[in-house]
């Protein structure tokens, strides 16, 4: 029957008629009807309806059913029937069941014995004979042992049977208002949370249901009671908990009234610990305490199938007395939008001129459902004008019904504990937990504890992962309206203030007293006219909170402002003041209580003159103060913990004081442009976050600490770092781009967690030793940048010691070439040689590489082979650029890196054509693709589609996509009328026939100084023309600028494309899995060989360039030559054995019969069984199937070596691996006694023609020798080999061994059937043909060759097979393992998953803040820029200013000297008239002019003789 039947009936009664249908079961029905009951029993069967089907409607149809058990119950068929079919729907549907046991004992009908013990003797001996009844007979046996054991009425406990009914019937009435709770209807989303609960309630025996007010807990605990109170034996719910006793408790349990006290009460629950009990206890408070502390007490014995669910918004009072805390939280937008909905307007989905109004209300309630309900229900069919002004109305004036449900939370506190509620309220929301901590303990608030019983009553949320507080907005409002209430006419009457006009009215001119206010906060670009008093604030005697603020990205709005501000309260334990526009803080400013300071972009020179005791003072945040000339003594602030003055540029000196308090933890200097020094006399315990960047005169920095992790000094002008870098111990990334540092200290290499390194400066000089030093230390180093650097010309060897390096540039750099060690950073990433003009050659580079950059390196000739990059493709973009690198476009070199280009692009095809083959999503960054430039003027000859002085192509596709794997794309460009500096791109433009354009943009293109060739391969462009598959399609390649428009300062040339498809593939991996060996071999050999950074390099001599250019290029030819010998070698052994068999047929029967039948070769041959013959064509398809799974070559190769190292020792040669790679090979072996390409030949050949007798009385010469056997005999002897070989047990045995009982038999003459014979007697065709004979002993030697080898090969299976399954065995093993791993991360995930969601939210939040940030940034880069201009400006007015001062005063002093030299010279020649002198003449006239050509020649001679004069002097 279908679950889903409506109730129709409240009661189906089950009983014996004969026993109890007069006597008790039809008062009890009329007494049910009296009770409007509705009872159903087999009188109201209709005539003409079968009996059992309409029974089992009947109970199926009702949500109570009593059992009637009487002395004859099971003497009735229909009755055990009735009884299975309704324990059945209670089990599966909560039905409730009430037994009655009238006169008969519950030990009778659950033991089975009495008159119940005689019915079932009775159907043993009657119907017992088909299974089918006997089953029957075991589930009535089981349904009369479960039903005696729920709790029932007796009728012996009762005087008579009217009180008997009269208890029934109150019980059902009681089990029916149970069964239907009175719940909200149509809630969305239970089921959900029905199914959490549950699956907790299984796991615990107490549980707690914990949340805010109105989200539901009381729903959700009746919802659980109702339907699974019919499973318990006792229930017992407390809807309201203060309403309930221990007694009253009780007496709900046992269905009676009890009277009793609470010790009572513990030891009647204690002897109900062999039953099912459910008791839940809603809406627990405070006040309750005596009641739970007596139900957990007496709940204590109980087992696990007993449960007790408390629900309650008090945290602290779950604590300690469950097992598990659920917390209901409240509802996503999704749910609260369709709640909303039905409540409004009976539907899910809200009207669409209602979807904006309705958001609005769902952001209001905030996921509260009762909230919902309540709104709702107001908004019910009325008009969306109505939804507005209701809307309008909230935003002052909550719903009085929803400020009731929150408000009684409130009440409950304390009034301390209100206190920083409210203050939680107006100002802390969204604040980190240690500020506002600190600031109410500044308070005397005692904070501690009152945030954590404000969190366990659900009215504060404590966000895990930010350690910020939030509160819900519903509760935000109702403490707005609680502080409204304190004086809803006169805001100068209330304790904190929000609203912009109520503030605005207070801060105007106004002698009334403001002793009330304790807090303000005001958005400053809110207001509009605000006419600030001066004694404004002195009259807020009280206030402790004041934030003045301007969001991100707003501005102020006007404010008139007095001369000067009175000094505020002396109580201010916060001050933020945005843009503050005075010169300093008011003369008498007290900060001894304050706690953090705030005055972002003010205009203040300083903050105040005396020292002050800051014994709370634990921030400072002056960013962008641009007229902040010095910072007050901080010596007393002992907790300071963070200082931000970034952007102070007139900040010249940093006081010292900063950095005496133990708790400092960060300290921001970014852009304080004017100062020159950040010196700490000590060693910093406590900093953790330092940061210089843009101080561009800091010419000294000496600060160390344990705990810094991130220093930048980039854009500075230090010049050394101080010793002191040695002690930064978890410093981790070291910015020092922009710097003057010319010597990196050794004390750099004690910095064991240094994973970021970064240089830029000319003027560094580092030489190898000093490296190789460096790089011994730097372990953990994965950044390593040292850009510009002229004087940097070599790596030292030991690079490899970097062995977690990611990131390598030396841009613009002088090294002449790399070590070949550079190939063992197994994660290596991005190489950028760009710039580096002295860079001749390359080594082998690592396979992890994915950017290599080498541009405009004009001495670059030598490149090493790029293959190797093909080895590793995982989900990764490779991009190989040697652009304006002009020297490797002629040569071998060039040939080189397009073949090694080629197989990159190939190994990237072949990747993605197994992700293709798993459905990966393209989307999902695990597709692999390449992009390659470097100088040429050709499209490489690999490409089938090219063409020349064009930059279209037409491709013609297969017949069928299946072949189809990929393209890759090529063009050839040449840059003319000198190449755009802005960013270009390769644009691809494609169709097929008739059909639309499409576009695609590819490469980015950089500077160009001659043609360059670009190949590529985009996979995400190869599926777009695989999603379109069609015979042709057109390709047109262009270059675009980054703003879409067509850049025609570049030409395409050429342009090409190649097919991939799967014979290229499949030759390409075969080379590739060869190569891929050969770079593991060599790596292998050289982890023999001791780390370069385990070596003392100091006594090795650098040899000249030119002889280490030349060891290279000898390095790789010998590398060349090696490999290929090996393949050589390989080639030989592989087909050696192949030539010795062919070699011995050849061979004449005499030398044979020389050595007795065996000649040295054959033994050799012997011992080597089984590694004659060539792999199979399946052995190769094998290979090639297991080389195709790309990535999993070294597991592959793990493979073999663990095969090899189980190999037994008495097999010589390891041939035999080539022969048994699989258990088909061996199935296919046993099938042969012979070798299949012998039996080819002698199918050719039609007979076997040999010129030796069968035994040593071989007949003379000239005798006839007629005897021949044919092919068709021996291919009729074999056969019948093959036919005995089926009957064992192991095939490949089996041959082997019918094979060497025939060679034996046929070998010995004692024991042959031939006997030695001639041939001519056992000969099928009695007819000559030629004089030869069959030279059966050779035969018979080559069958013991085969059948030896055929053990070998068998035993060589069988055991391969066990290794096999031994590792099969292991990775079921490791596989089950994993699952179980699996598992375990499914449950960790989806306990995560909220937690994600809340962390996507959060990211959200900071994008937009980080938006914000960067507009803000932006303008002050702007401003900024402006400022360095003017400064500039003065600068050089202030030099030139400079340069005439100094030349006034070269001037003074040159008058002054002649004037002294004039004094003397008339002292000792006064009869000489100076006055005369020209030269002197001038200077005394304050001008420094040589004397014109007309005056001296009118020189007399008494001028010149004292021009003479003065000049001896």
């Amino acid at each position: 029957m279908s679950s889903s039947c409506t109730t129709k009936y409240d009661v189906f009664i089950s009983f014996r008629g004969e026993d109890t249908r007069e006597t008790f079961t039809v008062h009890l029905f009329n007494a049910l009807e009296n009770k409007t009951i509705r009872a159903y029993m087999d009188c109201l069967l209709h005539r003409g309806d079968e009996v059992w089907p309409a029974l089992e409607k009947a109970i199926e149809s009702s949500l109570i059913s009593i059992v009637v058990f009487s002395e004859n119950y099971a003497t009735s068929k229909w009755c055990l029937e009735e009884l299975v079919k309704i324990l059945e729907w209670r089990e599966d549907h909560g039905q409730v069941v009430i037994p009655v046991f009238y006169r008969t004992d519950p030990s009778h009908i659950r033991n089975q014995s009495g008159s119940f013990e005689r019915a079932f003797a009775k159907y043993e001996r009657d119907i017992a004979e088909s299974e089918s009844n006997r089953v029957k007979i075991s589930k009535w046996r089981e349904a009369l042992k479960k039903s005696a054991n729920i709790s029932g009425w007796h009728s012996r406990n009762y005087a008579d049977d009217h009180e008997l009914i009269r208890k029934v019937v109150n019980d059902v009435l009681k089990m029916r208002i149970l069964k239907h709770p009175i719940v909200p209807t149509g809630l969305v989303g239970t089921e959900e949370i029905h199914k959490s609960v549950k699956f907790y309630m299984k796991q615990h025996r107490v549980m707690g249901i914990w949340g805010m007010r109105g989200v539901g807990k009381t729903t959700i605990a009746k919802m659980l009671f109702a339907k699974y109170f019919p499973h318990y034996d006792h229930v017992c719910y407390a809807e309201d908990a203060r309403e309930y006793t221990p007694q009253r408790v009780l007496s709900d349990l046992l269905r009676e009234q009890i009277s009793t006290d609470t010790t009572g009460f513990v030891n009647s629950m204690s002897s109900l610990s062999n039953k099912k009990v459910l008791i839940v206890l809603d809406n627990v408070k405070d006040y309750d305490q005596p009641l739970l502390e007596a139900v957990c007490q007496g709940f204590k014995r109980h087992s696990r199938q007993s449960k007790l669910i408390i629900t309650t918004s008090h945290k602290d009072l779950l604590e300690k007395r469950v097992d598990f805390i659920f917390e209901v939280k409240q509802w996503d937008d999704a749910k609260s939008i369709e709640l909303l909905s039905l409540k409004a307007f009976e539907e899910s989905i809200p009207p669409k001129h209602y979807e904006i109004l309705v958001n609005k209300f769902v952001e209001y309630a905030g996921g509260i459902p009762l909230a919902l309900n309540l709104l709702g229900s107001y908004l019910r069919s009325k008009s969306i004008q109505f939804w507005e002004s209701t809307l309008e109305k909230l935003q002052k004036h909550p719903i009085k019904q929803i400020q009731a449900a929150f408000t009684e939370s409130y009440d409950e506190l304390e009034k301390l504990d209100k206190e920083i509620f409210l203050d939680i309220a107006f100002f802390f929301h969204g604040e980190k937990k240690d500020l506002v901590t600190s600031i109410l303990k500044a308070c005397d608030f005692s904070p501690l504890r009152g945030i954590e019983i404000l969190q366990d009553k659900a009215l504060i949320t404590i966000i895990p992962y930010k350690e910020t507080i939030d509160m819900h907005g519903l509760l935000k409002e109702m403490a707005y309206e609680i502080v409204h209430e304190e004086n809803s006419k006169d805001p100068r009457k209330r304790s904190r203030l929000r609203d912009t006009e109520d503030i605005c009215d207070v801060l105007k001119e106004n002698k009334k007293s403001l002793d009330a206010i304790e807090g303000i906060i005001l958005d400053l670009s809110q207001i509009k006219d605000l006419r600030l008093s001066p004694d404004a604030f002195k009259r807020m005697n009280s206030l402790r909170f004041l934030k003045l603020y301007i969001p991100s990205g707003q501005s102020s709005g006007k404010m008139i402002l007095p001369k000067d501000l009175e000094p505020f309260s002396d109580k201010l334990r916060y001050f933020e003041w945005h843009q503050y526009p005075f010169k300093s803080l008011p003369p008498s400013f007290c900060a001894k209580l304050l706690v953090e300071i705030r005055m972002p972009h003010s205009h203040v020179k300083r903050l105040w003159q005396e020292k002050q005791e800051l014994e709370h003072l634990e921030g400072i945040d002056l960013s962008e103060c641009k007229e902040l000339e010095e910072l007050p003594d901080l010596s007393k602030a002992k907790r300071l913990r963070w200082v931000n003055l970034s952007g102070c540029e007139s900040l010249a000196i940093l006081h010292s004081s900063v950095f005496t308090s133990d708790t400092l933890v960060s300290l921001i200097l970014d852009r304080c442009t004017n100062l020159q020094c950040v010196k700490a006399e000590r060693h910093l315990k406590s900093l953790q976050h330092i940061s210089v960047k843009g101080c561009s005169n800091l010419k000294e920095f000496a600060v160390s600490s344990d705990l810094i992790e991130n220093l930048d000094l980039s854009n500075t002008k230090v010049e050394k770092l101080d010793r002191s870098i040695g002690e930064l111990l978890k410093l981790e990334c070291l910015n020092l781009e922009g710097s003057r540092v010319k010597h990196l200290p050794k004390e750099l290499s004690a910095l064991k967690s240094l994973k970021e390194l970064k240089h830029s400066y000319i003027g560094l000089k580092i030489d190898k030793q000093q490296l190789q030093d460096l790089f011994n230390g730097l372990s953990s180093l994965q950044i390593l940048h040292l850009k510009e650097c002229s004087r940097f010309f070599e790596f030292p060897d030991n690079i490899d010691a970097l062995s977690k390096l990611r990131e390598l540039r030396l841009d613009g750099s002088n090294v002449i070439w790399l070590p070949s060690t550079i190939k063992r950073l197994k994660e290596l990433e991005i190489l950028s040689l760009n710039n580096c003009s002295s860079l001749e050659a390359l080594p082998e580079l690592p396979s992890s590489i994915k950017d290599f950059s080498a541009d405009n390196c004009t001495s670059l000739k030598s490149v090493s082979a790029l293959s190797n990059l093909a080895t590793k493709m995982v989900g990764k973009t490779k991009r190989i650029s040697f652009n304006n690198s002009l020297k490797l476009s002629a040569g071998h070199t060039l040939h080189s890196i397009m073949e090694s280009i080629h197989s990159t692009m190939v190994s990237a095809v072949s990747s993605n054509v197994k992700r293709r083959s798993y459905a990966t999503d393209v989307h999902s960054n695990n597709y692999n693709s390449v992009e390659v430039s470097l100088p040429g003027d050709t499209i490489p000859e690999r490409f089938a589609y090219k063409t020349a002085k064009s930059s279209s192509i037409t491709i013609e596709l297969p017949d069928s996509p299946s072949n189809f794997l990929g393209f890759i794309y090529s063009v050839v460009l040449s840059p003319r009328r000198g190449m755009k500096k802005h960013g270009a791109k390769i644009r691809c433009k494609y169709n097929f026939a008739g059909g639309k354009n499409y576009s695609w943009e590819d490469i980015t293109i950089s500077e160009l100084n001659s043609d360059h060739v670009y190949i590529w391969y985009d996979p995400f462009l190869t599926d777009k023309i695989l999603g379109q598959y069609k015979p042709s399609f057109h390709l047109k390649f262009s270059v675009a600028t980054d703003t879409g428009e067509v850049d025609d300062s570049i030409v395409i040339k050429e342009c090409g494309v190649q097919i991939i498809n799967e014979s290229e593939l499949q030759r390409f991996l075969l080379e590739l899995d060869k190569k891929k060996k050969d770079l593991e071999e060599e790596s292998s050999e050289q982890q023999l060989q001791p780390p370069h950074g385990s070596q003392d390099h100091s006594h090795v001599q650098t040899p000249p360039q030119d002889l280490k250019r030349e060891r290279f290029d000898e390095k790789q030819s010998n590398d060349t030559e090696r490999q290929i010998s090996k393949q050589q070698r390989e080639m030989n052994k592989q087909s050696s054995f192949d030539r010795k068999i062919e070699e011995k047929m050849e061979s004449t029967p005499n030398e044979n019969m020389a050595s007795g039948g065996k000649s040295q070769e054959e033994n050799e041959i012997i011992k080597g069984k089984g590694n004659e013959e060539p792999p199979t064509e399946s052995v190769k398809n094998n290979v090639l199937v297991d080389i195709s799974n790309e990535n999993c070559y070294d597991q592959a190769k793990h493979l073999e070596e663990k095969q090899k190292e189980k190999e037994p020792m008495h097999l010589e040669t390891s041939e035999c691996q080539d022969h048994t790679s699989n258990l088909q090979q061996t199935e296919n072996l046993w099938k042969q006694s012979v070798d299949a390409k012998k039996i080819q030949e002698l199918h050719k050949e039609k007979t076997i023609e040999h010129s030796q007798y069968i035994s040593s009385s071989a007949p003379s010469h000239g005798e006839k020798r007629t005897s021949e056997l044919t092919m068709k005999e021996l291919h009729r002897h074999f056969k019948k080999i093959a036919k005995k070989a089926k009957v064992e047990s192991n095939p490949a045995t089996a041959s082997a061994t019918q094979a060497t009982n025939l060679a034996m038999e046929t070998f010995h003459p004692s024991s042959s059937k031939i006997k030695g014979k001639r041939v001519v007697e056992v000969q099928l065709n009695q007819v000559p043909t030629q004089n030869t004979y069959l030279d059966v002993s050779a035969l018979c030697r080559w069958l013991q060759v085969q059948a030896l080898r055929s053990v070998s090969v068998a035993r060589y299976a069988e055991m391969k097979f066990e290794v096999a399954k031994q590792e099969k065995e292991e990775e079921l093993r490791v596989a089950r393992e994993e699952n179980a791993k699996v598992e375990e991360a499914l449950k960790t995930m989806e306990e995560r998953v909220s937690h994600v969601e809340s962390l996507e939210k959060r990211v959200e939040d900071l994008n937009s803040e980080v938006a914000c940030w960067r507009s803000k940034y932006e303008e002050s880069q702007k401003k900024l820029e402006d400022e360095n201009r003017e400064w500039r400006e003065k600068e050089c007015s202030w030099k030139r200013r400079e340069s005439e001062v100094i030349e006034e005063e070269a001037v003074s002093q040159w008058v002054k000297s002649f004037e002294h030299c004039m004094l003397q010279v008339s002292t000792l020649y006064p009869n000489i008239d100076l006055s005369r002198v020209g030269a002197f003449k001038e200077i005394q006239n304050g001008e420094i002019v040589s004397p014109s050509d007309s005056e001296e020649t009118e020189e007399s001679e008494e001028d010149t003789m004292a021009v003479s004069g003065a000049g001896e002097l």
